[in-house]
């Protein structure tokens, strides 16, 4: 299974430390601890940090063919501020590497060779990365799969919907999920929000990650729900990442057509990640999965 990454390689300010991040890269990490070959496609800065990415991501065996290095942009940072109950919020900096992912005729030749692109609604932020992510997406071959990632001030809810377009698969969260319908799920429900959403935009596969609630998956006409893990939270980085990763690995190997279990397992990494100090900790992918 090859799978391409599109977006944010950055550096996740912690209060217990500095860790490599940003959700496509996280996605991607953990792609590959399972089992994936994962390309990046991406940029850091001619700096120190960027080096260190770069190192990193080798270390997590992500390649990184499609990762340049700007002299004039730093590599990217969040300073990433934790609730009582390890609950993330973000300030993410802009005029950074990530924001200039550059488009290469050799990239849009090697997209068409993989089975999935993995992209968020936050990596095209700027006009030149929606530029090279719409080249991208335009390609024949793979299975666009969109995971939204509203940060404000990046929370274009048009600029979702415009991204929709361009999907086969939707992954959100019930907060983004609210966000994008205009409606509380507490008075529609969840069930409801999505089969509106598959209306509206005539997407026929969306998954939305419920926190402690676990996650519903809505494949063409049928629903899967899966159940949490209790866990003790020590941040939620990079949780949803992981899951996600799960999730495209079941997709595209056709778990998530014939294994019940499928939305179970993803779940359990989500959780795992949940329970570590950033956002791609160190595991054995068999002791997660049981």
């Amino acid at each position: 299974m090859k799978v391409v990454s599109f977006g944010a390689v950055l550096w996740d300010i912690l209060p217990r430390g500095i860790f490599l991040g940003g959700a496509p890269l996280n996605v991607a990490a953990h792609l590959s601890k399972i089992g994936a070959e994962a390309y990046m496609v991406s940029a850091v800065g001619n700096d120190f940090l960027g080096d260190e990415a770069l190192e990193r991501m080798k270390m997590h065996q992500v390649n990184t063919d499609w990762v340049e290095q700007h002299a004039d942009l730093p590599t990217g940072t969040v300073k990433v501020i934790l609730d009582t109950k390890g609950n993330a919020s973000y300030t993410i900096h802009e005029g950074v590497a990530w924001d200039r992912i550059l488009l290469r005729k050799a990239l849009l030749e090697f997209v068409q060779k993989v089975d999935a692109v993995v992209f968020g609604s936050l990596d095209a932020r700027s006009n030149y990365n929606l530029k090279t992510l719409t080249h991208i997406l335009n390609e024949k071959g793979p299975l666009k799969i969109f995971d939204v990632n509203l940060r404000p001030p990046h929370d274009d809810i048009d600029l979702t919907f415009t991204l929709i377009k361009k999907a086969d698969i939707l992954k959100l969260n019930e907060e983004e999920l609210e966000k994008i319908s205009g409606e509380a799920i507490e008075s529609s429900g969840c069930e409801k929000l999505i089969k509106k959403l598959v209306e509206k935009t005539g997407l026929r596969r969306i998954c939305v990650t419920r926190a402690e609630k676990g996650a519903i998956y809505f494949n063409d006409g049928y629903t899967i729900n899966g159940s949490a893990i209790a866990t003790e939270v020590r941040d939620t980085v990079g949780a949803g990442d992981a899951f996600m990763a799960a999730f495209i690995q079941g997709v595209v190997n056709g778990d998530a057509d014939r294994d019940p279990d499928f939305i179970n397992r993803c779940c359990r990494l989500g959780a795992f990640v949940a329970s570590k100090d950033g956002a791609i900790p160190d595991y054995n992918p068999k002791k997660v999965f049981g």
